[in-house]
């Protein structure tokens, strides 16, 4: 044994033999010379400092699940990304939650427990390699973003699921479809709200139903929403202006009094329910409001609200607050 390094007995531990062996190894005088032979074995270099710990095997697997947990978290934890590790940008997990819900089954919720929605990368971090505290994000860039921001767009992504108009397609829907409609008649998309209203008149004349777009307004529903907003008729009803008139209902159905505290889940489930008949109503036994067929599950439904309270708790956890209807 060169001379100055302590023998690795049962007083010493691995650490501590290694750092000394480091020093050593480093040119340190005060333990001698090191000769070829007392490289230490799987080293690449003897002459190299050899680190304080042996290769973890598990690195990768915890790599790996450190990435998917921030994949999971991207949508309320603005936490800035781990060195190395895979981040997914939102559109790409929003784009894969709605892959995950497919068409016309399953919910893009069940994978997320409502308990660990919150949850956010630190948790599974050792302290370590920890990141960053978290900072407030920027406010969002557009009113769309807006309008799905603190926690909304769970809550409209399940709408829409039990409306049947999940995806792009939903914008343009109309009750019994494309051919429903009147000969010659434009996309939803396509229409000013004036011309939407004479949509849903004519709609209903022919097929019993006036449920039109994204959330499947009714006249009397499009007629508060335009009065809420300010909204003129002559407003084309692109995906952006539906995204946001669907908030404004949100609002109607008590979701911001829901984030403040002043109803409980329940309460907003039923005025939802109350709105959207393919809703299951908690004060009828989680059956339709209007007696009619469900688009969802009672789970899923409070599912997708609990975690949209997480996502709005946590951004006003790191300073964010909702500014007065920034989505009109």
């Amino acid at each position: 044994m060169p001379g100055g390094l302590t023998p690795l007995d049962d007083e010493t531990t691995m650490d501590e033999w290694l750092q000394q062996r480091n020093q050593q190894l480093a040119g340190d005088p005060s333990f001698g010379d090191a000769g070829p032979g007392d490289a230490m074995i799987g080293a690449p270099d003897p002459r190299q400092p050899m680190p304080l710990s042996t290769p973890d095997p598990d690195a990768g697997p915890w790599a790996a699940m450190v990435a998917q947990n921030q994949a999971l978290q991207a949508r309320n934890d603005p936490l800035q990304p781990m060195s190395g590790a895979q981040v997914y940008p939102l559109d790409q997990f929003d784009a894969a939650r709605r892959q995950a819900q497919g068409p016309g089954g399953g919910s893009p919720y069940d994978q997320f427990a409502p308990e660990a929605v919150d949850k956010t990368v630190r948790d599974f971090l050792p302290p370590a390699i920890a990141p960053s505290p978290p900072s407030a994000p920027p406010a969002s860039s557009s009113k769309r973003d807006a309008a799905r921001d603190f926690g909304a767009g769970w809550v409209m992504d399940e709408l829409a699921k039990a409306e049947g108009t999940a995806g792009d397609a939903g914008y343009d829907a109309t009750f019994g479809g494309p051919a429903a409609r009147p000969p010659g008649s434009k996309k939803p998309t396509e229409l000013s709200l004036d011309e939407w209203s004479a949509l849903q008149a004519a709609n209903r004349k022919r097929n019993g139903s006036s449920a039109t777009g994204k959330f499947q307004f009714m006249p009397e529903t499009l007629a508060d929403v335009r009065k809420a907003m300010g909204l003129t008729g002559s407003e084309i009803a692109t995906q952006d202006l539906q995204d946001r008139m669907g908030r404004e209902v949100l609002r109607m159905a008590g979701y911001d009094d829901f984030l403040n505290g002043k109803i409980d889940a329940e309460a907003f489930r039923h005025r939802l329910a109350g709105r959207f008949a393919s809703l299951p109503d908690p004060q009828k036994g989680d059956l339709s409001h209007y007696g009619q067929r469900l688009g969802t599950t009672p789970q899923s439904l409070k599912a997708a609200i609990a975690a949209a309270k997480a996502e709005a708790d946590h951004l006003a956890d790191v300073g964010r607050y909702p500014d007065n209807f920034p989505w009109r």
